[in-house]
């Protein structure tokens, strides 16, 4: 079921007001030329929609997107989530003045395995009651080569 809605681009769209820069970041390094942004389907407003997936961008904890998760699942949708993790961290220590006095990297890795903690939600279990998991493409395509975009210093 493929999406046709067009988005204004005068002002900003509700689904931006509060967007943050990793999330808008990340949602430009994964959308693809015919992509629609910010398209609003069934009551929610879904940040790619690609022919007939919905890709969802969520970069913390999953358990505020569960209502239109387990909606959006429940009405047939295919349902892409982009969740980074970190590989790297760098710990800065700043000055009152806000100069930076020193950094190190973190000892403390992120990993693939690290989404799973993110996901520990119910609406997962639809995978398990016939709902068909989708295989991720790279965000870019198989040609996108860039690197993502990373949560910055900590």
């Amino acid at each position: 079921m493929p999406y046709h809605r067009p988005m204004p681009t005068a002002a900003p769209h509700v689904g931006t007001l509060r967007e943050k820069p990793l999330h808008a970041s990340l949602k430009r390094w994964c959308a693809r030329a015919g992509d629609l942004v910010e398209v609003p389907v069934d009551g929610f407003v879904i940040d790619l929609v690609r022919d007939d997936v919905l890709v969802e961008v969520q970069t913390s904890g999953f358990s505020s997107m569960k209502r239109k998760l387990v909606t959006l699942l429940d009405l047939g949708h295919r349902v892409r989530i982009v969740h980074p993790v970190p590989v790297d961290k760098w710990i800065v220590r700043v000055a009152g003045d806000g100069a930076e006095l020193g950094r190190r990297r973190s000892p403390k890795h992120g990993a693939a395995v690290d989404i799973f903690a993110e996901h520990v939600i119910e609406s997962f279990a639809k995978i398990a009651s016939g709902a068909e998991p989708t295989a991720p493409d790279p965000p870019g395509g198989p040609a996108h080569d860039a690197t993502p975009p990373s949560k910055g210093t900590t």
